[in-house]
Order: C-alpha cells, then sequence, then structure tokens
C-alpha cells in the first residue's frame, strides 16, 4: 500500500501544478492525504457549485468512480482544494463524490489528496470555485447565472424569471442561449457581466426588457422562426440600437409585414451573421 500511496501522491501533485497555473494572487500552502471521514469533518463542500443540486451531476461522479475502478487508475485521482480561510473546496467536488462512491458501492477506500491555498480576502468563495473549478470542465454560461442566483443575487434571480416570462418557443431554445438572448434584450453583450457577477437588472428593466421581447420574437416569426444560434445576441442588440436611434421612425409592423410579404427575402437575410453593423444595415431599410 505505500507504493500505491506514493504513485498516488506523484500523479497528483503534477495534477495540482497545472491547476496552480490559474492566476490569481492564490499562494500554495500545503499539500497532504486525509481519509475521508476526516476530510469531511475537517471540510465543507460548495453547495452551489455549478449551480448543481448539492454542487454536484450524481451521474458524472458515478462514471468517474467506474472509470477509476475499470482503468486501474488510483494513482490519477486528482487532488481537492480547498480555502484555507474558509475551510471551502473550491475544487473536487466530483472527485470526492466518486471517492464516496468507491467506498459505499465498490469497498474500495482512498486517501483524499487535499492541496490547502490560500485566497485572498476579497476573493469569495464562489468567484474561488469559478476560478478553480474551470479549468478541466468549463462552466457554461447558465451555470454562472445559477451559481449567483442560488448566492442569493436578486439580479440573478430576475434574469431567471424573466426568462420564465417571454414569450413561449423562440427563446426557448437551449438553455445557454436563452440566457445569452435574454440578457441581450438590455441591448448589449452582457455575457462577461454575467460571469463576473456584475449583471443588474430592476424590477423597471424586467417590465421593458420582456415587452422588448415580444417585439423581437414577432420579427423572427415573421421571418419563418430561423434556428437561433450565435447570430441570435448580435440581432437582439441591432434592433434595440435601430429602435434607439431611429425612435418612432422605426416601424416594427412596417418590418414585420416586409418579411412576411417575402420569405426568400427573409431566408435570405437570416443567414447567420453575427455582426450587429449586418442587421442594422439590412434592417433598417425594411423598417423605415
Amino acid at each position: 500500500m505505500a507504493n500505491a500511496t506514493k504513485t498516488l501522491s506523484n500523479g497528483s501533485k503534477a495534477a495540482m501544478k497545472d491547476t496552480l497555473k490559474t492566476p490569481s494572487k492564490t499562494r500554495f500552502i500545503e499539500f497532504n492525504y486525509f481519509t475521508l471521514d476526516d476530510f469531511l469533518k475537517k471540510f465543507k463542500r460548495y453547495i452551489y457549485n455549478r449551480g448543481l443540486e448539492g454542487g454536484v451531476d450524481l451521474n458524472r461522479a458515478k462514471a468517474i468512480a467506474r472509470d477509476i475502478t475499470a482503468l486501474n487508475t488510483f494513482w490519477l485521482v486528482n487532488p481537492i482544494f480547498v480555502n484555507k480561510r474558509t475551510k471551502t473546496m473550491v475544487n473536487g467536488h466530483h472527485t470526492l463524490e466518486a471517492l464516496k462512491i468507491l467506498r459505499d458501492e465498490y469497498g474500495i477506500e482512498l486517501e483524499v489528496p487535499v492541496c490547502i491555498i490560500d485566497i485572498p480576502a476579497g476573493i469569495s468563495d464562489a468567484q474561488a470555485i469559478q476560478m478553480f473549478n474551470n479549468i478541466g470542465l468549463p462552466w457554461k454560461l447558465l451555470m454562472y447565472v445559477l451559481n449567483y442566483a442560488k448566492e442569493g443575487n436578486k439580479n440573478y434571480e430576475s434574469l431567471i424569471e424573466m426568462c420564465k416570462n417571454l414569450p413561449e418557443g423562440y427563446f426557448h431554445k437551449g438553455e445557454d442561449l436563452l440566457i445569452r438572448n435574454t440578457s441581450a434584450l438590455s441591448g448589449k453583450c452582457q455575457q462577461e457581466n454575467l460571469r463576473q457577477g456584475k449583471y443588474k437588472l430592476t424590477s423597471e428593466d424586467v417590465k421593458e426588457q420582456v415587452a422588448f421581447g415580444e417585439v423581437i420574437n414577432r420579427i423572427l416569426v415573421a421571418a419563418g422562426s430561423p434556428k437561433s444560434g450565435q447570430w441570435t445576441e448580435s440581432f437582439i442588440i441591432a434592433v434595440h440600437q435601430l429602435r434607439e436611434t431611429l425612435g418612432k421612425a422605426f416601424a416594427v409592423d412596417k418590418l414585420v409585414n416586409a418579411l412576411e410579404n417575402n420569405q426568400n427575402n427573409a431566408r435570405n437575410l437570416f443567414n447567420g451573421s453575427t455582426s450587429t453593423k449586418y442587421w442594422r444595415e439590412n434592417l433598417a431599410p425594411l423598417a423605415v
């Protein structure tokens, strides 16, 4: 067992070095092993990890446990990172769950490789876990939104509620696209703000943006409901900009009629361009 433990240590330390390449002012404190029970007593999980219930996708954890046993890769168990200041895990939730499954279902008990790190006080556990838990399997936009909402951020809670209140159909095609398209109803790309916890949404914003979403949905239906994609965000932003710059001269009814009366032209127009300039230049003549 001593040799096996040594091999596990080497593999875990190599993984630790890769993870610590994450840019931050974080300092490595120590690397050690704990029994599973000792770890669970000493440290705590971040229960909002990736916006998942309990912070873990159980199916993924089971798959990791199966791979470890089937491939005999006990030495490849990645270390779990813990914030020294808060005693909270900032990486390795699925590894920990897999180790519990190995013990409870396979009768295999491995020590838990743990890397204790010093994270500056100005960085919350939510920010830290987004930093360290975003390397092997990048977070989707929806995960950030759910994460902040579960932390109690009212802006993100309002965004989720606004998604539910938008017209049925068009905006409900893929969860990440739904978040991107809905947040773009503000008239600008919000992806970075959403990731960084800086997204803002007042009750008055919700009313205005839901109403604008109905306009967008109407235009898209008139165009034959083209498949939503990366272009949708720039399209929404362009329509918002046209409404602001043209004011009353921007006639939605005229644009809708133009699209409905010439479906061939509409199909050619909605070719998937991700340029707001393209959308402004091509939509403006149809709407004035």
